[in-house]
């Protein structure tokens, strides 16, 4: 059901990968990563397939600054 959801909020517009102010290899290994995942979706449109790969890809970013913004403030304390 979340997949259909997901699936029809992204036909709704395009999704775009969120890669300002990263490095190009750290985007390139997670977009893989994301794509491996979608892969297994089997998803048959190729700009739904490419909007959900960049949605999780995000996802991966945004875990990312989040685990950053908390490993910086740990050490500051």
């Amino acid at each position: 059901m979340s997949l259909l959801f997901l699936c029809g909020w992204i036909s709704a517009g395009a999704v775009d990968l969120n890669k300002e102010n990263r490095d190009p290899k750290y985007v390139e290994s997670i977009v893989n990563r994301s794509q491996k995942i979608v892969d297994k979706l089997g998803l048959t449109d190729a700009k739904v397939a490419e909007d959900v790969c960049n949605v999780i890809a995000n996802r991966y970013f945004e875990l990312n600054d989040i685990c950053l913004l908390y490993t910086s403030d740990a050490a500051d304390d």
